[in-house]
């Protein structure tokens, strides 16, 4: 059971990782072109603000969930380390099962949320906000994978640093 969890936690990580790379590129080079093209050619794009916010929501919850897989976010390990050895084990625990509430809630709430959107329109793409609003259940799920994949094995909170995982 532990081992289905943590290789459906790893490959879900593994595509919200290669898909955050074209959102990101998109939303940069769309945000350059626009500038550019507003104050340049004195032509703005006018759907681009919002296709821009668009892409950047969902980069930004995406990156969140990847982040929580990758343990990188809750940066307790100085706090952690102050702790004595037997509540440091209940510290993994604690941030874990904390992920996890977070993220049923992003579910639950988000789900209600974009249901609630549907109806409502982007002026200029004139698509349904809750396109917008569905990362919310979408980066709550995930969320929810990793911390419980990390909860399950009991992965310790203070992850390898950034420094060390890049190659």
């Amino acid at each position: 059971m532990i081992a289905i969890v943590r290789r459906i936690s790893a490959y879900a990580n593994w595509i919200t990782e290669w898909l955050l790379v074209p959102i990101v590129l998109f939303f940069a080079g769309l945000l350059i072109v626009s500038v550019f093209s507003r104050y340049v050619f004195q032509l703005p794009i006018v759907s681009a603000t919002e296709l821009t916010r668009l892409a950047f929501v969902w980069a930004t919850f995406l990156g969140i969930s990847a982040g929580v897989k990758r343990g990188v976010h809750v940066r307790v390990v100085a706090f952690v380390s102050l702790l004595p050895k037997l509540v440091r084990g209940l510290t993994v625990y604690l941030v874990h099962g904390s992920f996890l509430v977070f993220g049923m809630l992003m579910i639950w709430q988000g789900w209600s949320l974009t249901l609630r959107m549907i109806p409502t329109t982007f002026p200029t793409l004139g698509i349904s906000q809750a396109w917008l609003y569905a990362v919310l259940p979408v980066a709550g799920a995930l969320m929810s994978l990793h911390a419980l994949s990390s909860l399950l094995s009991g992965e310790p909170v203070d992850h390898t640093p950034l420094e060390e995982m890049t190659p």
